[in-house]
């Protein structure tokens, strides 16, 4: 493991409000170390979480890499390189594959790698590609669900697999980008969500089920993880901009004012100074307005509460409200917005629900002593990386495991457990 530890990661986000550069490794002990955190405005890049002017995010993205390009090399041998995939371009589907054992003995290590490979090998449109698989279960005889079938007794074996597509161009274009700004070899795509999902979820709420949403500035992604695999995910095309958006339009106000007003969070601060009007003076005129505090509550719960709703329609649509035992955790900027985490209680009132900050993670981060949940994503793909790296040195551990590292080309586009060690 010490090994692996060492070797070096990169992360690169392209957010719809900043683009990040992350530089890390493990710190030897089961945490990861920041060595080197770079951001600049996306400026109109990135909408929607996808990138819209690759050449101005190219460029953008070239500008903070020389910002950390003192402490570490991008072209490092042993490096791996990771990029956060977001917004309308990422979609998913479910793999689905059986085996049957005819001798109806135990399931054996050749039948797990039969029935993943029959999972993951889906049919999809011209231009599509899958870029991360991730194993969501094992049923055995068509009636019991397990996390490991290996030795278990049974005459069909069905595997589930949660599996992430976009178009091939998307990727090229990435590729195109990188390879432009020096990077020797190709990066691996990581969704958003799941990457966000590392970042803040404990391990008990991985294996009880828990419903993670990512409100990001531009896109809200959601996954829902059970027993260590991801069983539903889906990005929706709204986030922090359309709430500031909705207040520039239903208050008459510019929207750089109102995105202001959220992200400093003036709304909790002026209600604590029992404030029930904002004084806004019209530049144009000089013209003093008095708004209540009241309207810009209710355009905010509006909002929130359909997001939120529209999330939990897509749970109850796949029947998979059961599966939320340690309930809803939010990440993202959009959760720090006042209102966001009473509206998700109102409307998960059958779950709890808690706002996640990331954790396990030391060095350079801003100065921050706790990283706030915008960095959810980011700080959790590198918890992803260092725990792939050490699954590909350590794959003699497991069974399944093996079998899993066996299917596909890539071992970030493998079938792999999720969380599971």
């Amino acid at each position: 493991m010490g090994s692996a530890m060492r070797t070096p990661v990169t992360v690169i986000e392209f957010g719809t409000d900043k683009i990040r550069v992350l530089h890390g490794n493990g710190d030897g002990e089961g945490g990861v170390l920041v060595t080197a955190f770079a951001e600049a405005p996306s400026d109109g890049s990135v909408i929607k979480g996808a990138i819209h002017d690759p050449a101005k995010a190219g460029k953008i993205l070239g500008e903070v890499l020389d910002r950390t390009e003192n402490a570490v090399s991008v072209n490092d041998d042993r490096r791996m390189i990771l990029f956060l995939l977001n917004g309308g371009v990422v979609n998913s589907c479910r793999g689905e594959g059986t085996v049957m054992l005819h001798d109806g003995g135990k399931v054996e290590t050749r039948h797990v790698e039969d029935v993943l490979a029959k999972a993951h090998g889906i049919t999809l449109p011209p231009g599509m590609v899958s870029f991360n698989s991730f194993d969501g279960f094992f049923v055995l005889d068509r009636r019991s669900r397990v996390k490991y079938p290996v030795g278990q007794n049974a005459s069909q074996l069905d595997a589930y697999l949660h599996i992430l597509t976009t178009e091939q161009r998307v990727l090229d274009q990435i590729h195109n980008m990188m390879f432009n700004l020096g990077f020797e070899r190709k990066g691996e795509p990581l969704f958003n969500g799941v990457a966000s999902a590392y970042g803040v979820l404990r391990k008990d709420e991985r294996e009880q089920g828990a419903l993670l949403i990512d409100f990001g500035h531009g896109a809200c992604d959601y996954v829902l993880v059970c027993t260590e695999g991801v069983y539903l995910s889906g990005v929706l095309p709204v986030g922090v901009a359309h709430v500031a958006n909705d207040l520039a339009i239903g208050l008459d106000l510019p929207y750089d004012f109102c995105l202001k007003f959220l992200r400093e969070g003036r709304l909790k601060k002026m209600r604590a100074a029992d404030t029930s009007f904002l004084e806004y003076v019209v530049s144009v005129t000089g013209k003093k307005r008095r708004i209540p505090l009241d309207s810009f509550e209710r355009i905010i719960e509006f909002r929130l509460r359909e997001i939120y709703n529209v999330i939990q329609a897509k749970v109850r649509e796949k029947n998979l409200a059961s599966c939320m035992t340690a309930g809803v955790v939010l990440c993202g900027g959009g959760a720090m917005i006042e209102g966001s985490l009473e509206m998700a209680k109102d409307v998960f009132s059958d779950s709890a629900v808690r706002i996640g900050e990331p954790f396990g993670v030391a060095g350079v981060m801003n100065g921050f002593e706790m990283p706030p949940p915008c960095y959810a994503a980011i700080l959790g793909a590198l918890k992803y990386a260092v725990e792939e790296v050490s699954l590909q040195e350590e794959s003699s551990m497991d069974v399944v495991r093996n079998a899993l590292s066996r299917v596909g080309e890539n071992v970030l586009s493998n079938v792999r457990k999720v969380f599971g060690r």
